[in-house]
């Protein structure tokens, strides 16, 4: 894959934040820099990180979502405030107890935790008005 200034600048942006951006949010963080950056131009860049393994692309009821993390992690799915968050558990430790309990012969293993997070359970909760 030869350099490109602005595909740099997009994997950089991924790297910077925790938030597991989709591509709009990605256009919005480069078009500071780049203003006249088009979303193909994102879309084209986006797959060229996903299939050289430099970010991972994650499928939120039919979002992509970006993860600059790519080391061995879950996600939680925060079906309020529809964040996503990073969980430090690894697959392998998953992977191994499922060999254990099956004959299957499993490689890999992504895991979604979903429900509500800490922040949105911890909101006052509304009243409804009759």
């Amino acid at each position: 894959m030869r350099y490109s200034q602005q595909r740099d600048l997009i994997l950089q942006s991924i790297r910077a934040v925790d938030t597991h951006p989709n591509a709009q949010d990605i256009l919005t963080m480069v078009q500071s820099n780049f203003p006249t950056i088009s979303m193909g131009t994102i879309y084209r860049n986006l797959s060229q990180l996903v299939n050289n393994k430099l970010i991972l692309e994650l499928t939120f009821n039919g979002v992509s979502h970006y993860d600059g993390n790519i080391y061995d992690h879950q996600h939680f799915y925060c079906t309020q405030c529809k964040s996503i968050i990073d969980c430090n558990i690894t697959s392998s430790n998953i992977l191994k107890k499922f060999l254990k309990s099956t004959k299957h012969d499993a490689q890999n293993c992504q895991i979604l935790f979903s429900g509500t997070c800490h922040d949105c359970k911890s909101k006052p909760k509304k009243e409804i008005a009759c």
